[in-house]
């Protein structure tokens, strides 16, 4: 059995793995989306990815803007992401 929170349930696969139910407004970074990676037993993740409708000058900021995050986040012993 799933641990996924109670709501709207989409059949949406991103990159074929991650059934992603939410997505949130767009940032910084492109959009954020809300997902379950389908072949490790349904675990949360987070998807951050540049907005597909933006022209190229702006997609390319946010792809700085993850790749920093992503570094961030790799500096950190012990978060699995």
């Amino acid at each position: 059995m799933s641990a996924r929170p109670p709501g709207r349930r989409t059949e949406s696969l991103f990159d074929n793995r991650y059934r992603y139910d939410h997505i949130f407004p767009r940032g910084r970074s492109g959009e954020t989306l809300r997902a379950y990676d389908t072949q490790d037993n349904d675990r949360p993740v987070v998807i951050k990815r540049p907005a597909p409708q933006d022209a190229p000058p702006m997609r390319a900021g946010q792809e700085v803007s993850i790749a920093t995050k992503n570094r961030l986040w790799n500096a950190w012993p012990g978060i699995r992401y």
